[in-house]
């Protein structure tokens, strides 16, 4: 896929995304608000309704409770029955169209006066409610219309109250007939919303009047009544099926709160608007938003298409001199048709970049041309190092060959005469000697004793120089390894009437995994080493063994009370061949490879051997070695 389609594709996601993302967000925030002010400005309406309905019936009721005050003279008074109709005439006739008939009833409940044309029919009332709540002092309303007793059969509400006569005894009851059509009209002039159902719902769920004709005579099943009905709220509102079962409608009912004095009825004022003309304008402007939004995407998309196109052009052009420069055309010039923007630079480097290849090249095919002699010359020289090394390699060999065969020659004769020595010292299997021919054969006996110890120590070096010193190791009881090497040491520090004595400082039983065998050859040529500087009859030689402070590490040592060590001495001892100059005449020689062999040894149990520098009543060897095998081991 090319640049320049790269950066449409992304460019044109990136403009979409931004103006999609902003108007859902701008839409949504539109509309959401738009509904929130329909549906508010719909809820004020029905509260408003509601709340006129409420003033209304507190007129009513302020009106019976005037009427029947005890300070109206005209109807307390002993007058006529028609003075008292002429008067109620009177007070209906200054608003017709308030109240239907006026009417009194007699402490049995039969009426003696009705302003209404008809002819006075002698109806017992004294079972109904608004008999039987006047007659107990109380004003009484119906909170459900009724069908009044007239011929029109007109749905009124009933106000009464009791009558007094002068001395404040009830002498009957007043009735006013309220035509329900009034509230009817009060809530047709309220609610001024076009395209609005109405519906007025007692608290039972009854509908007391709806101008819906096909609606059932019940809202108890209805969403919004049970909201309303159970919510603390004076108003709710929501959005459910349409009663007539098609489509959605935006639902608002309001409580009747009541007015002043007059408690309420329990009535709910429930208005309906079809959610599809309720929102008709904000759907009207939420189309017109996305075209606009279309017609920007467009646009962007047209601009995206140019700006990527200017920018992938010289890019384009860049890429096909590096291809060009690839395939090996160093002397083709770089330029950007841009010489001013980031692209231009681009195209400034890349030629000084080209132009340094190609002096590059030329210097690499001078340096090709010298490597390869020199890598001549090297073969010649790898070649010569490969016979060298062939040599070595057989001189080693040769080396190997002739020490094996020396320590063979040396040990062959040795094992004979140190056979017949000792069994002229020991028997007198081959005669009995004197006491000069028995001293004689003593010293005889020794040196080929010394002889023999010097042929094990060359061995001994060569196998570690050659690191083919094997080890067989295995937990070794401390006590006994000292304890061995002390037995074999014993022959010695007694002719020379030397104390030699252990101190082990480990607990009985402690092991350290060691060959025992070199570990004791390491502590005998130690003490062998002691022998020679401390003092004839008085010297003192102890093996010392005890465990760090770490647990791991075991420490042997071997101090003297001889001569010391001097500093410049203690950096050459353990090389091989090299020995200590003293002014005591030593009667025990050695090879100078004694304690090279201590090294060797130590340092293949993975442990160090020193010189104490701190001693100062002689000279102090420790090695240390590890008490435990290892994981690999």
């Amino acid at each position: 896929m090319e640049i320049k389609t790269k950066l449409f594709i992304v460019m044109v996601s990136i403009v979409i995304v931004t103006i999609l993302v902003a108007s859902i967000i701008s839409i949504n925030s539109f509309s959401t608000g738009m509904i929130s002010e329909i549906r508010k400005h719909l809820e004020d309406n029905t509260a408003s309704t509601m709340d006129k309905v409420s003033e209304n019936m507190f007129d009513r009721i302020s009106d019976i409770r005037f009427l029947a005050d005890r300070n109206n003279l005209i109807l307390t008074e002993p007058n006529s029955t028609e003075k008292k109709s002429d008067y109620l005439k009177s007070v209906l006739g200054i608003d017709k169209h308030t109240y239907g008939l006026a009417a009194i009833f007699d402490n049995t409940g039969k009426k003696i006066v009705d302003t209404s044309n008809d002819s006075i029919v002698s109806f017992d009332s004294s079972h109904e409610a608004f008999f039987k709540t006047a007659a107990r002092g109380n004003i009484y309303y119906d909170k459900v219309p009724v069908i009044s007793n007239d011929r029109l059969n007109n749905s009124v509400i009933r106000l009464a109250g009791p009558l007094h006569d002068v001395y404040g005894k009830q002498s009957g009851v007043l009735l006013l007939e309220f035509p329900f059509s009034r509230i009817s009209q009060i809530l047709h002039s309220g609610i001024t919303l076009p395209h609005t159902e109405i519906n007025l719902v007692s608290k039972n769920g009854s509908i007391i009047y709806s101008d819906n004709s096909v609606l059932n005579r019940t809202f108890t099943h209805q969403p919004i009544f049970s909201k309303i009905r159970n919510s603390t709220e004076p108003i709710e509102s929501l959005i459910s099926t349409s009663l007539g079962g098609q489509g959605d409608s935006l639902f608002v009912a309001a409580k009747d709160k009541g007015y002043l004095d007059y408690p309420g009825s329990g009535w709910f004022l429930i208005t309906a608007q079809d959610t599809g003309f309720a929102f008709n304008q904000v759907l009207n402007l939420r189309n017109s938003f996305i075209l606009a939004t279309i017609l920007v995407l467009a646009v962007a998309v047209i601009a995206a298409f140019f700006v990527a196109r200017t920018i992938s052009k010289p890019i384009s052009e860049l890429k096909a001199a590096a291809d060009r420069i690839s395939k090996g055309d160093l002397d083709i010039e770089i330029r950007a048709a841009t010489a001013d923007d980031e692209i231009g630079e681009l195209a400034r480097h890349l030629d000084s970049m080209r132009e340094s290849i190609q002096t590059t090249n030329t210097n690499l095919r001078w340096r090709s041309e010298e490597l390869e002699r020199t890598n001549k010359e090297l073969t010649a020289k790898e070649h010569e190092l490969e016979n060298a090394y062939s040599a070595l390699k057989e001189s080693e060999k040769a080396k190997e060959e002739f020490i094996s065969m020396v320590s063979h020659e040396l040990k062959t004769p040795i094992v004979p005469m140190k056979v017949y020595s000792e069994m002229l010292l020991k028997t007198d299997s081959l005669g009995v000697l004197n006491a000069k021919q028995k001293k004689a054969m003593q010293t005889v006996t020794r040196s080929i004793e010394k002889l023999e110890a010097l042929v094990g120590d060359v061995l001994d070096v060569y196998k570690l120089d050659m690191g083919k010193l094997s080890l067989s190791k295995y937990n070794v009881d401390i006590e006994e390894l000292v304890n061995r090497t002390i037995s074999d040491q014993t022959p010695i520090v007694i002719e020379k009437q030397i104390e030699l004595k252990p101190d082990i400082r480990t607990v009985e039983g402690d092991t350290v995994f060691c060959d025992p065998k070199r570990i004791e050859q390491v502590l005998s040529n130690l003490v062998k080493n002691s022998v020679d500087f401390v003092p004839e009859k008085g010297g003192r030689i102890i093996i010392r063994v005890e465990r760090d402070s770490n647990y791991r590490d075991v420490t042997f040592s071997v101090e003297d009370n001889g001569i010391g060590i001097t500093a410049e001495e203690r950096h050459n001892l353990f090389n091989k061949f090299y020995q200590v100059d003293t002014r005591i005449v030593r009667k025990h020689g050695g090879s100078g490879l004694g304690l090279a062999i201590c090294r060797g040894i130590v340092e293949a149990h993975d442990g160090r051997i020193w010189i104490d520098d701190t001693y100062t009543n002689g000279a102090a060897f420790r090695f240390k070695i590890p008490s435990k095998q290892k994981l690999d081991e």
